[in-house]
């Protein structure tokens, strides 16, 4: 027996303990619920999930919503008067071992805690797979959890949706908020969720802080086209020298300044492709916070860069953008905007999308850009980059 199947083993039969354990799973009569969302991940995967969120806030008046995310992602929530955001250590997300035991013992912590001050009546399991997050919300003795049914998270949830596949991760969220509103007993219809929009996060503070921060490096009124070369995972990124010539082409084209973005971990990426690209390009990376980033993007004319959570900030800045994808899949987890003014580019291969962000099965010991990001072309990337500026331009 595999490892996977002997842990997916021990969960249901935690699974099996804590239903006999946790309370009837019927939300208690209040006309102000607490309800505690569960959302793990990194930045743009939380900012995928705001919208949904926000419709939460606006569907339950008065509820006391509690946002538990990584330290890692919480900065994509901004300041919000409608919710609490508390960072939690989430194992497995932070891209570093997690450790023997310490998951679980994390879990026990974080669990028995909540259980002790009861002061949840709901959980949201935002992420679909996230076993972790429905066994802690069972620990805790939550009476509703709401979540998606997968083998490892249906043992512990209360309310077990159907994923669906091929459905945008908003999508998804609002799905499982519907379902929360259905439990609250609250009257409410089901939007269209194409209105709804990613929320934006920084502040006039924020646009004055950058506005120093180009002034001192010499930039004025002229338009800029912002480069993002880097991404969680080393299987989305693209050749830096594919990087450069479109890049140098853009701003030729555009007469635009070009600014190179990332974290301080790629940094070094951000350096070479700087060293690459026509003389005068900003490099910012590791300069900017989460919300400074928002404003850089909102000043600029366009975005291109690798499937990242600074391509959907681009989307929630209302500026053109370009993101490249290749194991990832587009219809998931692409732009949510305009597929005219935020446009995918991707690799016509068999393999794509193979959903595998911890190595490609065609090259495992590969070192370089996989071949499906590899075999985009700058041609096409440059067409999508004209074609986004002249939507945006309408």
């Amino acid at each position: 027996m595999t490892k996977q199947a002997i842990r997916l083993q021990l969960l249901r039969l935690a699974g099996a303990v804590l239903c006999r354990l946790a309370p009837k799973a019927d939300l208690p009569a209040t006309p102000a619920p607490a309800i505690l969302v569960i959302r793990p991940d990194h930045l743009g995967d939380v900012l995928l999930t705001l919208p949904a969120i926000d419709r939460l806030v606006g569907g339950i008046p008065g509820a006391r919503i509690t946002v538990a995310a990584g330290p890692w992602g919480s900065a994509a929530f901004g300041t919000h008067p409608d919710y609490e955001v508390l960072a939690w250590p989430f194992p497995g997300f932070s891209r570093a071992p997690a450790g023997g035991l310490r998951p679980y013992l994390l879990l026990l912590r974080y669990g028995l805690s909540l259980r002790r001050s009861g002061r949840y009546q709901m959980a949201l399991i935002m992420r679909p797979d996230h076993w972790w997050g429905a066994l802690l919300a069972a620990v805790a003795g939550i009476p509703v959890r709401i979540g998606y049914r997968t083998p490892e998270t249906a043992p512990f949830l209360t309310d077990a949706l159907p994923h669906a596949p091929g459905r945008h991760a908003v999508e998804d969220s609002l799905t499982l908020v519907g379902a929360a509103l259905a439990r609250a007993r609250v009257p409410h219809t089901r939007e269209s969720s194409a209105a709804l929009v990613l929320p934006r996060v920084s502040s006039a503070a924020d646009e004055q802080s950058l506005t120093e921060l180009l002034n001192a490096a010499g930039v004025g009124r002229e338009p800029l086209i912002v480069l993002h070369p880097g991404s969680g995972s080393p299987l989305k990124s693209w050749p830096t020298d594919h990087f450069a010539k479109v890049g140098a082409e853009l701003a030729e084209a555009t007469e635009a300044r070009l600014v190179v973005t990332g974290s301080a971990a790629e940094a070094p990426l951000a350096s070479a492709l700087c060293a690459a690209l026509p003389e005068g390009t900003l490099n910012l990376a590791g300069r900017l916070q989460w919300p400074m980033l928002e404003a850089l993007l909102a000043r600029a004319c366009l975005v291109v860069g690798v499937d990242s959570g600074p391509l959907h900030l681009a989307v929630a800045a209302g500026t053109p953008s370009v993101a490249l994808f290749g194991p990832a899949d587009p219809v998931q987890f692409g732009p949510w905007g305009s597929p005219s003014m935020h446009r995918v580019v991707a690799a016509d291969l068999p393999c794509i999308p193979c959903r595998r962000l911890d190595v490609c099965r065609l090259e495992p010991q590969g070192t370089e850009p996989p071949p499906c990001m590899r075999a985009i072309s700058t041609g096409t990337v440059v067409a999508a980059a004209r074609a986004a500026l002249a939507e945006g331009s309408l």
